[in-house]
């Protein structure tokens, strides 16, 4: 599960569970406890963004080479 930063509260409140879970990593006081974790590990939840920017490079190039095709496709069509 990745929700961008920028979805609202939804997003903030990603952000804030990565956090917890990063200082409860280090020792350090937070709210994240092992129930919080299984909890949102069941459900896919991605604890590193770099994993998610993979995943979302991936959906852009997949997005972009249907649109290729599709443009590839217009032009076979109407010669321009």
């Amino acid at each position: 599960c990745n929700v961008p930063r920028s979805s609202g509260k939804l997003g903030i409140w990603v952000n804030k569970q990565r956090q917890h879970y990063r200082l409860s990593n280090e020792g350090k006081p937070s709210s994240m406890t092992e129930a919080r974790v299984q909890e949102l590990e069941s459900i896919g939840f991605e604890w590193s963004v770099v994993g998610c920017v993979t995943q979302k490079d991936n959906t852009y190039e997949k997005q972009w080479n249907a649109r290729f095709h599709e443009l590839e496709a217009y032009k076979a069509k109407h010669g321009h």
